[in-house]
Formats: structure tokens, C-alpha cells, sequence
């Protein structure tokens, strides 16, 4: 497996995943998929896309990341390792 981070033939680390929770009165509801936009990253572009996140990781909030989630969903990247 390949990061998915164009032009990068380094071996995919991790596999990223779009979170989110929906905090209703009475029912929880989770979002968990894989980031279709770059779903894999390698250790170095994981470092990058970490460091450069801007926003609130919370429920409904919304972050940026250089990397992933180029479709800007609501909710924040988890990181499941390969």
C-alpha cells in the first residue's frame, strides 16, 4: 500500500479515517469512514498533515488539513496504522 499523497512512493502508514459524533438528546450517532480523498499516508506526510491541522477537533466542528479531507467535512481525521 502507497501514500496516497500525489507524487509520494513512500509506504503507507496509516490509513485515515473521517470522524465525527452527532451528540442528539436521547441517541449518539458516530460517523467513521475512510477518507476517500487520501485515504493512506506515509509516517513523513502524516507528521506534515498533523502539524499543519487547523480547527477544533469536537463534535460538528470542522478542520483543515493540508493532506486530507479535501471535501472539508465537518469533524476531524482519526488514524487507524497499517
Amino acid at each position: 500500500m502507497k501514500c496516497s499523497v500525489p507524487n509520494c512512493d513512500n509506504e503507507a502508514f496509516v490509513e485515515v479515517r473521517l470522524y465525527d459524533i452527532y451528540p442528539q438528546i436521547q441517541v449518539l450517532d458516530i460517523y467513521d469512514q475512510e477518507d476517500s480523498t487520501c485515504p493512506y499516508l506515509c509516517k513523513e506526510h502524516l507528521a506534515e498533515n498533523e502539524a499543519g491541522a487547523d480547527g477544533e477537533r469536537r463534535p460538528r466542528g470542522k478542520v483543515y488539513y493540508p493532506h486530507t479531507n479535501r471535501n472539508c467535512a465537518q469533524g476531524f481525521n482519526i488514524y487507524r496504522k497499517l
